[in-house]
């Protein structure tokens, strides 16, 4: 029995789709599917404009529709959403032209499927994206720890020095980056904290740098010290990063992209604006509309999230831009209701040392290591297991457990639930990558959690606090303090 050809095989897909498609035949004939027959019904449409406005219920004179129909009948493959154009109005459907043997098809595809679609691949991505900034914040957390631990070392040459702290500068930026990484993959984007914006604006800016050299675009920056705004740390990373890549990314060579930032009454305003070649009045109408995109090849997603970010931010976005003049987007955010007031005041520094016996069970040997010359420094006596099984045999009491969450062969919150069943141990720090405990088991309740990636100054704060050495500071962007 022969094969159906190729061609076969895709016209009955297109036959057994529920969105609709049609065919403009070489012959001139026009032929929908099973799908776009049943919303044409007995009506003919002479023409494929005819056709896809009477499906879509988007008028003729649509510049998108039209922009796809002529791709199409040139025999080459385009994207466009389409909308209404009346003022404000979403964009329900997507069109795309697509070549094939016996002439081109129109398929028109309801955007709510492609959201439908999304949702399932973002909790892939969650779990995916969690596993890699757990393993990520691991790594980031011993460098900067053995960068730390350098920088201690006495009569340090220069050029040792400006290397290590060249090494804090990165992994800052980076632990920034991969902090907002995952708040946005796991929906604590919207979790807010009191936000130092001129630190977050300069390590954002440095990481763009490389991006700008490429480009021969040329980065200015002017950003005021001391701002501070109330908001989510993955939000306003994703509201100025896609609006400052986009500009980098616009530009020709030798352009420009200018940041600045200043404290105004109430807020703090940033401004992002280039010379470069500027957009249309239609193109900023449809700018932050979902899947919208001059880029060839881009997603359409970048502005909608920064429109999404700010709007959590209780801030606002204005656009100006005319063709040849370049384009200035104007960012307004809240400013905190007190400028990290406290954020320090509450902790009470002791040099006393620690004289206690700490179990630490942590898979990463780097990370392990580190911890143990950290904590060693301050006086404390460490045990380090690098698996549930090895903490469990060494059967002997300690005064504090720091456990890692994903261990090889247990979860860090199941193996706390054992050792405080052995009466091995009460007191413990959970770390993880995550951003929040979860759900907690039985017995198995830890006062605080260390979020990857750390300082050291920040577990030996909290080593101190659990001891009983320390009063607890009133909040850390690294430590989650679990109640109840």
């Amino acid at each position: 029995m022969n094969a159906d050809p190729p061609n076969i095989f895709f016209d009955r897909l297109v036959q057994a789709l529920s969105v609709p498609v049609v065919a403009a035949m070489s012959d001139g004939r026009i032929v929908p599917n099973k799908a776009a027959q049943a919303v044409l019904g007995k009506r003919c449409p002479k023409s494929m404009l005819e056709t896809a406005s009477l499906i879509t219920g988007i008028p003729t004179q649509s510049r998108a529709l039209q922009t796809v129909l002529n791709a199409g009948s040139e025999g080459r493959q385009a994207t466009e959403l389409l909308s209404s154009g009346r003022q404000g109005a979403e964009f329900p459907w997507q069109a795309i032209s697509l070549p094939v043997q016996s002439g081109w098809q129109l398929w028109l595809v309801p955007t709510e499927l492609r959201h439908a679609a999304q949702v399932e691949a973002r909790a892939a991505l969650a779990d995916t994206t969690m596993n890699v900034c757990h393993e990520t914040g691991n790594a980031l957390t011993a460098i900067m720890g053995w960068a730390e631990l350098g920088l201690r070392v006495p009569n340090l040459a220069y050029d040792a020095k400006q290397a290590f702290l060249h090494i804090q500068t990165g992994v800052h930026a980076a632990k920034t980056m991969t902090r907002a990484i995952l708040e946005v993959s796991t929906k604590h984007a919207h979790v807010t904290t009191n936000i130092d914006a001129t630190e977050v604006l300069e390590q954002l800016l440095a990481l763009l740098e490389p991006a700008a050299k490429r480009a021969q675009v040329m980065l200015h920056k002017d950003i005021e010290s001391g701002l501070h705004i109330r908001a989510g740390r993955a939000d306003f990373w994703t509201a100025v990063w896609n609006v400052a890549k986009n500009g980098i990314e616009a530009l020709p060579s030798s352009g420009t992209l200018r940041v600045c930032a200043h404290a105004a009454s109430d807020h703090v305003l940033i401004a992002i604006e280039d010379n470069g070649p500027g957009m249309s009045a239609d193109v900023q109408h449809a700018l932050f509309s979902p899947y919208f995109s001059t880029k060839s090849g881009g997603t359409g997603l970048g502005l909608t999230l920064v429109k999404e970010a700010i709007a959590r931010m209780r801030g606002n976005i204005e656009v100006s831009s005319a063709l040849g003049r370049g384009s200035r987007f104007c960012l307004k955010i809240p400013r905190a209701v007190q400028d990290l007031e406290g954020a320090t005041s509450g902790i009470r520094r002791s040099h006393v040392p620690m004289e206690a016996q700490i179990l630490l069970v942590e898979d990463d040997a780097s990370l392990g290591e580190m911890m143990v010359t950290a904590l060693s420094l301050h006086g404390a006596r460490v045990t380090l297991a690098k698996t549930a099984k090895d903490a469990l045999a060494l059967d002997e009491p300690f005064d504090l457990a720091l456990l890692d969450v994903l261990l090889p062969d247990m979860r860090g919150d199941h193996l706390l639930q054992k050792l405080r069943s052995t009466r091995m141990v009460d007191k413990a720090i959970l770390m993880s990558g995550d951003v929040s405990p979860g759900p907690e088991l039985e017995n198995a309740r830890s006062e605080v959690w260390l979020r990857k990636p750390f300082e050291l100054d920040t577990l030996i704060r909290l080593v101190r606090e659990q001891l009983g050495m320390e009063t607890a500071g009133s909040d850390h962007a690294s430590a989650l303090r679990t109640t109840g």
